[in-house]
């Protein structure tokens, strides 16, 4: 009987409990993470749940199925150990309380079954497990099925039949017995305190870290130093060093920013432009009354006094709005051209022909970014598709082919 037992490969015990604790706690964060993300606001500078098509998350997801896959092997492996065990242990006549030599007397059979039953039957508070050895132990002496196949398999059920993958709770795994019993045990235990301190940690509200403040007063951010200590290496290239500053979240956020802020600034001044041209136009309209009127009247009077006190007023006023400008300028109030509003405005959508028609626009390889998607108003975006970060980029690229850029016949016009 013990070598029996030893069969039962009882060193998986541990390794299914754990396997499949750990696969509960898997499943938990999977099912976590896509609620996040369906859930998820963008906010500026908080980065948000990991994306449900990134790399982490598949191989997590990878990982819970392998560890699923190795629970259910070893469940169905022990079970059709136990099952095994069950048949070769099976002895009708000790079950029944009978000798062998009363095999062929069914009465007495007959006879003893009745009577184990009642002691055993699960509606007068026997065991189940018990009562269903007995029914089989009946049909094993009785039964012509159950005969041949006790004679042939030793067991009125025949030869054993295990599915070879199972996702059950056993009952080896819930209430284990005998030496498993103190393995499992403090196996639960360890696994239970250790799940404890995570979900404490994880509830527990953070401070910030000295370090944290340290280098947000010096702008550099946690987050990019995170971003960077994870796309770099210490065999990262000069253009890799260069895209990864180019590409951190903070870097970013201040490109989407003062996009959106030229964007006010153009519509603003274009409006202020537009009025201003109509205004020009009905003052000259209006001067050109007056003269008009100045030139009848010279035609009866002094006509040379008369143009001599106009040009003289309008070289005034020339030099007037040429010091009110010279002021601002001073004073920091002058307006700044604008590309694409103001004529001989040279800006970023002109590098960015001239990069594109030198074949220095998009850049050959991207390295790292290539393979990389961003956030832009909730949406994951490739790098050349995000405004702010493809900004970044043309900027990096124009500095790399800044001799090119400060050469070309159109700047050198200006």
């Amino acid at each position: 009987m013990s070598e029996e037992k030893d069969s039962i490969p009882v060193h998986l015990m541990p390794v299914a409990a754990f396997l499949g604790v750990f696969s509960a706690v898997g499943l938990a964060r999977i099912v976590y993470l896509v609620y996040a993300n369906l859930t998820h606001q963008p906010q500026p500078r908080k980065p948000g749940p990991t994306p449900l098509g990134s790399n982490p998350f598949m191989i997590l997801v990878a990982i819970v199925l392998g560890a699923l896959t190795g629970y259910g092997k070893i469940v169905a492996t022990i079970n059709k150990a136990y099952a095994e065990s069950e048949h070769a242990l099976f002895d009708p006549f000790d079950i029944l309380g009978i000798t062998e030599s009363l095999k062929d007397d069914k009465t007495a059979v007959t006879q003893a079954y009745r009577e184990m039953a009642k002691v055993h039957h699960p509606d007068k508070g026997g065991s189940p497990k018990m009562f269903l050895k007995i029914q089989q132990a009946y049909e094993a002496l009785t039964d012509e099925l159950g005969i041949q196949n006790y004679q042939r398999f030793g067991h009125p059920e025949g030869p054993v039949k295990a599915p070879s993958f199972e996702l059950a709770l056993p009952s080896w795994l819930i209430f284990p017995e005998g030496r498993v019993a103190v393995i499992m045990m403090v196996l639960y235990v360890v696994m239970f305190i250790f799940i404890g301190y995570i979900v404490v940690v994880a509830m527990k509200p953070k401070k910030e870290p000295k370090v944290k403040a340290t280098l947000d007063s010096n702008t550099v951010s946690l987050e990019d130093l995170g971003y960077i200590g994870k796309v770099l290496s210490p065999k990262s290239s000069h253009m890799e060093v260069l895209l990864a500053i180019a590409s951190t979240p903070e870097n970013i956020e201040w490109s989407v920013q003062y996009i959106d802020k030229i964007a006010e600034i153009r519509e603003k001044a274009t409006e202020e432009r537009k009025n201003a041209k109509a205004e020009s136009k009905n003052e000259s309209l209006a001067f050109d009354d007056l003269d008009d009127q100045g030139w009848d009247d010279d035609e009866e009077g002094d006509d040379e006094n008369a143009k001599q006190a106009a040009a003289l007023a309008k070289q005034a006023e020339l030099e007037k709005a040429r010091q009110m400008e010279q002021l601002k300028k001073a004073t920091g109030q002058a307006k700044e051209p604008l590309e694409g509003i103001d004529d001989g405005v040279l800006g970023q959508m002109w590098v960015l022909n001239v990069l594109t028609e030198k074949h220095k626009w998009p850049p050959e390889n991207l390295y790292f970014l290539s393979s990389e998607k961003f956030d832009y108003k909730g949406k994951q975006v490739p790098a050349l598709e995000h405004p702010g970060l493809q900004r970044n980029l043309q900027f990096t690229t124009g500095r790399i082919n800044s001799r090119m850029l400060n050469t070309h016949p159109e700047l050198c016009t200006y």
